[in-house]
């Protein structure tokens, strides 16, 4: 199970550790997971809620319809992990998308 971290703001999101057992981002902007793990590295990836959520335990962080997620780990293929506002906690995948970029 993973611990809940909290961050006083997000100046401090390059201090989160990812626990070990977590995989890089994958799928950021539906790419390979190879260009994902290149972009998470050097950009930051959002992920759009398209439902409310609201958690079952405090691992589990809450969210409502359209709110703008900063993707911080896949940890596998129903959970994430992100950070919104100043709370960082895992999610169901399948209540998000994957923000796309409109040039």
């Amino acid at each position: 199970s993973l611990p809940l971290r909290r961050k006083k703001s997000h100046p401090d999101l390059d201090l989160v550790d990812v626990d070990e057992n977590t995989s890089d981002v994958e799928g950021c902007n539906e790419m390979e997971e190879t260009e994902a793990t290149r972009l998470s590295q050097e950009k930051e990836c959002y992920v759009i809620a398209l439902y409310d959520f609201e958690p079952q335990n405090e691992e589990e962080m809450a969210f409502t319809e359209g709110d703008r997620i900063l993707l911080l780990s896949t940890i596998d293929e129903n959970w994430m992990e992100g950070l919104l506002g100043d709370f960082i906690g895992i999610f169901p995948s399948s209540y998000v998308e994957y923000e796309t970029k409109q040039d």
